[in-house]
C-alpha cells in the first residue's frame, strides 16, 4: 500500500478531475475491495472502480458528511468508469497511538457516540 505510481497521466481522468491531479503525485492506496484507490499528495483520495460500483458510496460518504462527521465528498463521476474523488482526512491513523490505548478508546467512544445520535431517517440505504 501507498507505493509511488508514476505510470498516470491526468489525461487518463476525466476532464473534470485534472484540475485535483495536475502537479499531484499519486500513490496507490487500494486494498482488497477491488476498486483502485490513488492517494494525491495535495490531500485528496480518488477510488475508481467499475461504472455503477461507486454511486451507492458516494450517497452515503455525502450522508455522512451532511452529518458532520464524513471527509467532504468533491466529485462522483459515472463515464466508462466510476470515480469518486473525496478529501483527505483531518488526523492522524490510529497506529500512531498504539502505545496510547487510552486515546484511541476515548477517540473511538466519542465517534460511536456520534454514531448513536445520528438521525437516520434520511439516509440513503433502505433499510429491510
Amino acid at each position: 500500500m501507498n507505493t509511488e505510481t508514476s505510470h498516470f497521466s491526468p489525461l487518463d481522468f476525466p476532464e473534470q478531475l485534472r484540475t485535483y491531479i495536475e502537479g499531484a503525485t499519486l500513490s496507490d492506496s487500494s486494498s482488497h475491495s477491488g476498486a483502485t484507490v490513488l492517494y494525491l499528495d495535495s490531500g485528496y483520495y480518488l477510488k475508481i472502480d467499475r461504472k455503477g460500483r461507486l454511486e451507492r458510496e458516494a450517497s452515503i460518504a455525502s450522508w455522512f458528511e451532511q452529518e458532520g462527521i464524513g471527509t467532504p465528498v468533491i466529485h462522483y463521476l459515472s463515464t466508462d468508469k466510476d470515480y469518486l474523488l473525496t478529501k483527505e482526512a483531518i488526523g492522524h491513523n490510529a497506529l500512531a497511538f498504539l502505545d496510547q490505548p487510552e486515546k484511541i478508546c476515548r477517540s473511538m467512544a466519542e465517534a460511536l457516540k456520534k454514531l448513536h445520535n445520528l438521525n437516520p431517517q434520511n439516509f440513503p440505504l433502505k433499510i429491510i
